[in-house]
């Protein structure tokens, strides 16, 4: 089994309490809205079938000689730690804080290697952590008319 299968069956069992903990929130449309629930578990739903899809291909190419593989990256593990830090501050750090700053992290862990110049690494991770956190606003908030927490600030 190479890195791929191994990564595949890792997200598949942090997936798996992530979803057992959405089950744990008010049923989506219990009351004809999609309350708490629906997002997470709709996250959860596709996270299952995109790492079920790389764990199938992966094992079915078993037989195929082995590559190269890449050298171990450290974006998964990155990602990772910034998503937690994330989940970790959304209620004291509040929606706005906590959104600008995790998505700030991934744009620049995921632009950083691209060999952009730093100063414009910066702007483009900013311009991208302020759209998806306004974006995210006008769609819970306005949309969906749900509670983002304000943060101790």
């Amino acid at each position: 089994m190479n890195r791929q299968a191994l990564f595949a069956l890792f997200l598949l069992v942090l997936n798996t309490g992530y979803a057992i903990e959405a089950l744990g929130m008010q049923t989506p449309f219990a009351r004809g809205e999609p309350g708490p629930a629906f997002i997470p578990l709709l996250l959860a739903a596709l996270l299952y079938l995109a790492a079920g899809r790389i764990l199938i291909g992966e094992l079915r190419n078993a037989s195929a000689p082995a590559e190269d593989e890449e050298p171990l990256s450290i974006k998964p593990f990155g990602l990772a730690a910034l998503t937690a830090g994330f989940v970790a501050a959304f209620e004291p750090a509040g929606y706005w804080v906590a959104t600008l700053a995790y998505t700030f992290s991934v744009a620049v862990l995921f632009e950083w290697e691209k060999g952009m110049r730093p100063l414009r690494m910066l702007a483009m991770a900013s311009a991208i952590a302020v759209g998806v956190t306004v974006a995210g606003h006008l769609f819970f908030v306005q949309l969906f008319d749900l509670y983002l927490p304000e943060g101790a600030w």
